[in-house]
């Protein structure tokens, strides 16, 4: 009997870690950019100052440079970075819908905001 209740309190502690590692890592307030390329590859890369605070929000996103065409493209990125702002969902848990006929921009916006985001990281 011992040994189960030892199994079991065992188990609910390394549970109970596990959680808390969802949970990590926490993001350092600052200011980070990230860079990735969108529909373009030979042209400059999407690149976003992401401003992070002090609860781990993000609160600012600029769209520093990019070589995607303005109508598609720089629209794209502005909608995409209104969605991120505007969302009430923590950075775990935010999805980025894709912008439609601007696949691989939002892509791009993607991979450049989880860049900044790994530089966050603590």
């Amino acid at each position: 009997m011992k040994r189960i209740k030892l199994l079991v309190f065992s188990i609910a502690i390394i549970m109970i870690l596990s959680a808390c590692s969802l949970f990590s890592p926490e993001y350092k307030e600052g200011v980070y950019e990230g860079v990735a390329y969108g529909f373009y590859k030979s042209g400059e890369p999407i690149k976003l100052s992401v401003a992070i605070d002090s609860t781990g929000k993000i609160r600012e996103i600029v769209i520093l440079n990019h070589s995607e065409t303005e109508k598609i493209g720089g629209e794209a990125l502005k909608d995409l970075a209104t969605q991120v702002l505007n969302s009430e969902k923590t950075i775990h848990d935010l999805k980025i819908d894709n912008i439609s006929n601007a696949t691989e921009t939002s892509q791009g916006f993607k991979e450049a905001l989880l860049d900044a985001l790994e530089k966050a990281k603590k």
